[in-house]
């Protein structure tokens, strides 16, 4: 099963065989939270059966950082375009 993930298809098949063999059956109720984002966990999971969600939060930082980015360049681009006309009126005024 664990070959069928695609996950290990370039890994040698003895290190596919030692993960297989330590790893073991975990079953959770619907509903069930299996890793919750922030907190270290020492496992990984595979889900063989049913569905799962995964929900990745947001980091305020660094999407606040994104937007100052953003904004950084919008601004750019308005002076810029603003430098042009008045070049331009500047121009056309001789």
């Amino acid at each position: 099963m664990i070959c069928n993930t695609g996950a290990f298809e370039k890994w040698p098949k003895n290190e596919i065989h030692d993960v297989a063999c330590s790893a073991r059956i975990k079953k959770f109720t619907k509903g069930s939270k299996i890793v919750k984002q922030a907190e270290n966990f020492d496992y990984f999971g595979i889900v063989t059966k049913g569905v799962c969600s995964v929900l990745k939060y947001a980091d305020g930082k660094a999407q606040i950082q994104r937007s100052i980015n953003d904004l950084e360049q919008e601004l750019k681009r308005w002076v810029r375009s603003c430098v042009c006309y008045f070049i331009s009126v500047i121009n056309n005024s001789f």
